[in-house]
């Protein structure tokens, strides 16, 4: 259903009608920034993270450095930093 037609279909309620729409679509904005706010500290801890492993990165020799050949990134800092982020 495209945002119009859910438009369309408000426009044409009784007043009765769009006002429990109204309580029930303010009751689940409500529950979206709740969850929203859970996530926040998830969201900066993960960002901490993920800054802190970088800069870990950039300042560890490469594998070219330390061996002439290879990846610039090594495998296992690549994976402790690729363990969090979704599938």
């Amino acid at each position: 259903m495209k945002v119009e037609e859910i438009a369309e279909a408000i426009a044409k309620l009784p007043p009765d009608q769009l006002a429990r729409f109204r309580r029930w679509f303010n009751a689940f904005e409500a529950g979206r920034a709740d969850h929203a706010k859970e996530l926040e500290p998830i969201a900066t801890k993960l960002g901490r993270l993920a800054g802190r492993a970088f800069a870990e990165l950039k300042s560890a020799p490469t594998n070219r450095e330390r061996h002439g050949t290879g990846a610039d990134v090594d495998y296992v800092s690549f994976s402790a930093v690729s363990k969090f982020v979704p599938r």
